[in-house]
């Protein structure tokens, strides 16, 4: 018998993560690649730059873990790679396939260069920027002229001596680059698109060394005059958070400079809304057009949008056709369920492409189809592939407690039938992402999750009075006023959430809170009192900002002086630490 994996697969762009640096040289690394809203808007963007004077020319991505950040870098790198490179004609053909494109290939055309740019990418480490940005510049400007004919421009020389200089840890003046870029710019006659994948790491890396100068350099090159011919830099910078995210422990003085640095960056928001991440995963399977399977899915696809058809979902008949085998409910959740408890599309796709234990590829493999039989990957599998394979149950932090309880449920209900805890998987996922709306877990969404076919009324009865057994043992909840069946009693206030947001709210200083419920007992000398008969004591106070010393003072007029604990930075420990040895005085942490 034939199984679903003769006639579906999923697309091999997503088989692979992306790694810029690794990737610029691979032509088929852009293959299957999606572009969605935020990635036209991005080149929509960069293209229009090239046209206006004084627009901006540096952006930040900004999106936590695997929003597609690194993928879109890769893809505009290989669109500005040069005209007859297969790079860049991969690139097209996925433009092509894209809809609405036609005005962007036309500015594709008309405005990037046939040389194509000096493509510098880098991914970041914990180093200044300075290194990260001449290690992306030594390496484009060398796959640039890979091919040229003649004498090679000095400016390649310049930045193969800056690279083997910052290699070695010398201190290197922002000036010296600035001048080997605009040198870089002159000689390519093409244009430099600098991309920064991970520049967190740096960022990282300048609040742990205080420094301000890296940072500058990034407002030097954002502020770049316009080159007359059009030839210029543009930067992309990938993010997770904002500039003065990363700036945790400096002083607010030099959090604001970071924040006006910031500001000479335009910021593209990368995240997409859960029912595009939905038609992202129709675009990635890839299904047989043969006569049988085609005729299977339509039929399918039919019955599923009538059975829908109550629902205040946004499928259309293409969409709904493109997900199979997922089962509808399956398609809508997994998005929601990624951005809330994993890595975004990098948990979906992992999803689809691995051939993890209760992958989407290995129930295609294993499941088969007939013409009578169009099964489908359903809710209570997602439940097995998260838990098992993605390991939601061995996290600790708050948000996968939820998680516990049901895998605590299940494990009090093990000794029920097979079909019984399957619904009851498929109850705790729909508990675990909605309590409100089309996904909440009501009776009938309940049903036809477990279903196959929407239109077998046995099928429907039978997942019914399973529901109807487990009200009756106990292992379920329905609350009938808002028809959502509950795997657990407790309420909806989310603790853990409100205790979090109330402490960023407060911002109140870890120090001054031991210092007014926890206070220290002074510390008497007892040696010297005991040897001298002279009472010597000293108070005992909790510290966590430098900027604290220069108020610290005693509060008795009689103490010998003050013991301060450190509970705040490690790195500012490591600042006090000089400030005490120019005074000559011990510390402790």
């Amino acid at each position: 018998m034939p199984v679903l994996s003769d006639y579906v697969s999923v697309k091999r762009r997503y088989s692979r993560s992306v790694n810029l640096e690794r990737d610029i040289e691979i032509p088929d690394s852009v293959i299957g690649y999606i572009p969605t809203s935020r990635a036209m808007d991005g080149m929509e963007r960069f293209l229009r730059a090239h046209s206006l004077q004084n627009s901006v020319r540096a952006w930040t991505l900004t999106g936590s873990y695997g929003t597609g950040k690194s993928a879109f870098a890769n893809y505009l790198t290989a669109l500005c790679s040069p005209k007859g490179d297969q790079n860049q004609i991969n690139a097209i053909q996925v433009l092509k396939q894209t809809k609405d494109s036609n005005s962007l290939l036309r500015q594709i055309k008309r405005k990037l260069p046939e040389s194509g740019m000096v493509r510098a990418v880098a991914t970041a480490q914990r180093e200044p920027i300075i290194r990260t940005i001449i290690r992306a510049l030594n390496r484009g400007a060398s796959i640039f002229w890979q091919n040229a004919r003649g004498r090679k421009p000095d400016v390649l020389n310049e930045l193969n001596s800056l690279n083997s200089s910052a290699e070695k840890g010398a201190v290197i003046e922002n000036s010296h680059l600035i001048r080997a870029i605009e040198q870089l710019v002159q000689a390519s006659k093409a244009g430099i698109l600098l991309i920064i994948d991970e520049l967190g790491k740096n960022l990282e890396f300048s609040a742990q060394n205080q420094s301000l100068d890296d940072l500058y350099l990034l407002q030097q090159l954002a502020e770049l005059p316009s080159n007359k011919d059009g030839h210029n830099i543009f930067i992309f910078s990938l993010l997770h958070q904002s500039f003065t995210d990363y700036a945790y422990g400096l002083a607010s003085a030099q959090r604001n400079e970071w924040a006006k640095i910031q500001g000479r960056f335009e910021d593209i928001p990368f995240i997409e809304s859960s029912d595009r991440m939905m038609r992202l995963i129709g675009h990635a399977i890839d299904q047989s057009s043969k006569g049988f399977f085609r005729s299977s899915v339509l039929r399918w696809t039919r019955r599923w949008q009538k059975a829908l058809s109550g629902y205040d979902f946004s499928f259309s008949k293409d969409d709904l056709a493109s997900i199979y085998p997922l089962h509808p409910f399956s398609a809508l959740v997994l998005p929601i369920l990624c951005t809330k408890y994993s890595q975004n599309d990098r948990t979906l796709f992992t999803f689809l492409a691995s051939s993890e234990p209760g992958s989407f590829t290995t129930y295609l493999h294993q499941t088969a189809i007939a013409k009578d039989n169009s099964p489908s990957f359903k809710l209570h599998k997602i439940y097995d592939y998260f838990v098992e394979s993605a390991g939601m149950s061995v996290s600790l932090r708050p948000q996968f407690q939820r998680w516990v309880e049901i895998q605590s449920r299940l494990a009090d209900a093990s000794h029920l039938d097979p079909d019984a805890l399957l619904v009851l998987k498929t109850i705790g996922i729909l508990n675990l992402i909605s309590t409100t709306g089309s996904l909440k877990a009501s009776r009938k969404t309940v049903a036809l999750a477990m279903c196959n076919d929407p239109d077998d009324s046995g099928e429907l009865s039978h997942w019914d009075g399973i529901i109807d057994k487990l009200l009756q043992k106990g292992f379920l909840v329905w609350r009938k006023r808002i028809d959502e069946l509950r795997i657990w009693e407790g309420s909806d206030f989310d603790i853990e959430k409100e205790l979090s947001d109330q402490a960023h709210v407060l911002n109140v200083s870890l120090a001054d809170l031991f210092n007014e419920y926890f206070p220290l007992r002074p510390l008497v000398v007892q040696r010297h009192s005991y040897q001298t008969g002279t009472l010597r004591y000293f108070e005992r106070q909790y510290l966590d900002k430098v900027e604290s010393l220069d108020f610290q003072n005693c509060i008795s007029p009689d103490s010998d002086g003050l013991i301060c604990y450190w509970v705040g930075k490690e790195r500012d420990l490591k600042k006090i630490e000089r400030i005490s040895e120019a005074f000559n005085c011990s510390t402790t942490g």
